[in-house]
């Protein structure tokens, strides 16, 4: 699991704040930093929050977003780590 800060705007891109976000949320994952929207690009994402899910050769099985976006993915991961 990778997190990854995609800013919205000027203000979101201070570094100091997103560490100090990542504490206090409880972020564990290592959590990298878009701000220059390079990743969000690469993977033509507009939605808040996405989530990616990929095979173990690195190919994406599956893509989701919104409030409800992890839900959809958690049936999948449970029988993958069965």
């Amino acid at each position: 699991m990778i997190a990854i800060h995609c800013p919205r705007m000027k203000t979101d891109t201070d570094i100091e704040k997103i560490k100090a976000a990542v504490s206090r949320y409880g972020i564990v994952e290592p959590c990298g930093i878009d701000n220059l929207h390079k990743i969000k690009k690469a993977f033509d994402n507009e939605y808040w929050p996405a989530y990616f899910l990929f095979d173990r050769e690195g190919k994406l099985l599956r893509r989701t977003s919104g409030k409800v976006g992890l839900s959809m993915l958690e049936p999948i991961l449970d029988k993958l780590c069965l």
